[in-house]
């Protein structure tokens, strides 16, 4: 099934936490479908260059629909996975997913892909022979200055010294705020002078206390107020 209008988007019963834990890879390509950056979770596996190839041709097929639109967004389903796609003149992001992204997060990605044209802008023509120009370092920051969240599926390092602060936010809804005092528990719980926990680290310690929903928001609430940030490589 083809959706190539952000307008016909079906109503969203998830919250951002779940639709980010339900993403499970992103790639960023040039307009013309050549793959310059890929990044997987959860052990999902696909073919990149195939996957580039199916929504290039999407794209192809859509643009009857987008003439002049400076930004186009298509999604398919298939065996229970959406396939967006989110393209300006230059650029195109592809995410896998296992629900439909909200809106909001649609505008992350469309805010984070601006920055990485602005970075990339001479790269994505599609001339250049190397094909690994992409930093994961600076594809993640544009994430995250764009609001895209989704730097919790990776490595994280716990900062106590951010938990309290956010804990006295009133306007916090109390159930998740009071949660935060349990990264804690989970940081003296890692060997010493080890700060790096995995979601699924994460996810274990509050599973059968939190239902996924209410683990999804505190992740993205973690997130957000700095007690978790994703652990930026170590440049070779």
């Amino acid at each position: 099934m083809l959706d190539h209008s952000i307008h016909n988007l079906p109503p969203q019963d998830k919250s951002e936490g779940e639709v980010l834990l339900s993403i499970k890879a992103v790639i960023i390509m040039s307009k013309g479908g050549i793959p310059y950056f890929e990044d997987r979770y959860d052990d999902f596996e696909f073919d990149p260059t195939l996957l580039a190839g199916i929504t290039s041709a999407l794209s192809i097929y859509m643009d009857t629909f987008t003439h002049g639109m400076k930004f186009g967004f298509e999604s398919m389903k298939n065996a229970g996975l959406t396939i967006s796609s989110h393209k300006t003149e230059i650029s195109t992001i592809v995410i896998v997913s296992e629900f439909d992204l909200s809106l909001e997060i649609i505008n992350y990605i469309r805010k984070a892909q601006i920055l990485l044209d602005r970075t990339y802008k001479t790269k994505f023509d599609g001339t250049s022979a190397d094909r690994s120009f992409m930093d994961p370092i600076i594809v993640y920051e544009k994430f995250e200055t764009a609001g895209f969240k989704i730097g919790f599926k990776k490595v994280m390092s716990i900062h106590e010294e951010s938990i309290d602060p956010v804990m006295k936010d009133r306007q916090i809804n109390p159930s998740l705020r009071f949660q935060l005092k349990s990264f804690k528990e989970i940081a003296d719980k890692l060997p010493p002078n080890i700060t790096d926990v995995s979601l699924e680290e994460i996810k274990s310690y509050f599973e059968g206390k939190l239902n996924g929903k209410d683990i999804a928001n505190l992740l993205v609430l973690a997130y957000e107020r700095k007690v978790l940030r994703h652990r930026v490589p170590i440049k070779p």
